[in-house]
């Protein structure tokens, strides 16, 4: 027997007559390809599973269990004829399961096997089921329950049940609809969204109908595709059309129901004017010079050098296609190697600055004294790096221009004031670590100490004089 969340739940389905066409959405429509699986009192249980084109996920298993009655008598669950029949021997009490979800193992029930089907996507309200025949042996009902579990969760514990009873004889098909509304059994993990199953199954309870007989024809539901869900769940496609492959609403962009159409000049979504003349008229005879002047005489697009629509203009010398230099006059001078002193002095202040936190660190190796070593080269890095920035935000090259007219003045001020700034920053960081150097050698100043005062005064003053040569102001001329 298939092993779910605690209770079995199966479809016996009958075995009869000559069955109708399916009304809609189809569960099964019971090919005949299954043999019978037959169970023998007491407590005898027999399964049986097959591939069936005509279940949903393309598989069926079946579960049979005898309870009580003679060992030499059977219940029997068949689909050989194209149609599935419970049937319990005289005086034997019996329940089957049927289960579709999709796989071969016939031992656990998968409930994301089919993936995720809604069942509800064709507007179906309730469960059908096609009874063919009921015998009603003894005026003893037969109950019908059926389990829909929800794709998402693993352990089959997320489904909706509904109960239906048979308490009355049934000669002719008749359908039997349980409304999704009456699947008010849930879960320990909770309702299943019909939006998302991902196994169903139906069982018939025989326990309290000895000698009962019960033929089904078709399960499905209620909506109006009678089609078997495909690879992707679905038996209706976008447009709303059983069976179709979303084609039929789309506008000429492709858009479901979508608006757009073709124009008077065949342009989907277009508003004809692609194909107007140059008097405004769809597919009209007007015609455009070759300055895309309507009635031109062709000179309005002429460049400078005389060609239609050309690229050729007067430069700021008035030089037709020319490159504006000629009348500039002007000089250029690298300053490259000035802005690499720029830089290389930021460096040499932060790399002093290193030394000196090293040599205080192994003076005083406290808690304190690290973390103020930490921050001073953090600060250090910082105004060095953006001391390494400043150099190269200023030009390479400048230019001197005598015709002036062309060329816009530039200060440098703000630059070299932040760069003189970290500049005087660096200078005091170095001399702040000299001066706890000096408190923890106990006022003793020490050769190296002295030394290293002087090359940080040094350094300054050799980065202070390398941003004064920079001009304040230079002519930026193109």
């Amino acid at each position: 027997m298939r092993s779910f969340s605690a209770v079995f739940s199966l479809i016996a389905l009958g075995l009869a007559l000559a069955v109708p066409p399916a009304s809609a959405l189809t569960i099964d429509e019971f090919d005949g390809s299954q043999p019978p699986v037959i169970a023998n009192p007491p407590d005898g249980t027999a399964t049986g599973i097959t591939s069936a084109i005509t279940a949903v996920g393309g598989t069926r298993a079946i579960t049979v269990k005898a309870y009580s009655g003679n060992a030499a008598l059977q219940v029997v669950v068949d689909v050989s004829s194209g149609e599935l029949s419970h049937s319990q021997a005289a005086n034997v009490t019996g329940e089957s399961w049927v289960v579709w979800d999709g796989d071969l193992d016939v031992g656990n029930l998968d409930s994301n096997g089919l993936g995720s089907i809604d069942i509800t996507q064709d507007s179906g309200t309730a469960l059908r089921l096609k009874v063919i025949s009921f015998d009603y042996p003894n005026a003893n009902p037969i109950t019908l329950r059926v389990t829909l579990y929800d794709s998402s969760d693993p352990t089959g514990a997320k489904f909706s049940r509904a109960t239906h009873v048979l308490n009355s004889q049934i000669i002719s098909v008749t359908n039997i609809d349980i409304p999704f509304a009456n699947f008010t059994a849930f879960g320990p993990n909770g309702a299943a969204d019909l939006t998302s199953i991902g196994a169903i199954e139906l069982s018939i309870d025989g326990q309290q109908s000895p000698a009962a007989d019960l033929t089904f024809a078709w399960v499905g539901t209620n909506g109006i595709c009678e089609l078997i869900p495909d690879m992707n769940g679905r038996v209706i496609d976008q447009c709303g059309v059983c069976g179709g492959d979303g084609t039929s609403c789309l506008d000429c962009a492709g858009v479901p129901f979508g608006t757009s159409v073709f124009d008077e000049c065949g342009v989907c979504g277009g508003d004809n004017s692609t194909c107007a003349d140059c008097l405004g008229a769809p597919n009209g005879n007007a015609q455009f010079d070759i300055c895309n002047v309507c009635n031109g005489d062709g000179t309005s697009c002429l460049d400078c050098a005389g060609n239609p629509f050309g690229s050729a203009v007067p430069d700021r010398c008035n030089v037709c296609n020319g490159d504006g230099q000629t009348c500039l006059e002007c000089e250029e001078k690298d300053q490259s190697q000035d802005l690499t002193q720029l830089d290389a002095g930021a460096k040499r202040q932060e790399a002093l600055i290193k030394n000196l936190t090293k040599r205080l660190g192994t003076l005083n190796r406290t808690k304190k004294i690290k973390d103020y070593n930490a921050s001073t080269r953090a600060k250090a890095h910082a105004l060095q790096l953006r001391n390494w920035t400043l150099s190269w935000v200023l030009p390479v090259v400048v230019v001197d221009c005598n015709n002036v007219e062309f060329c816009i003045s530039k200060s440098n001020s703000p630059i070299l004031d932040e760069y003189r700034a970290n500049n005087v920053l660096l200078r005091d960081l170095a001399l702040d670590v000299i001066k706890k150097i000096k408190k923890y050698t106990k006022g003793v100043t020490l050769h190296s100490e002295v030394a290293s005062a002087k090359k940080a005064e040094k350094l300054f003053q050799d980065n202070l004089t390398l941003a004064n040569s920079i001009p304040e102001f230079q002519d930026s001329c193109s």
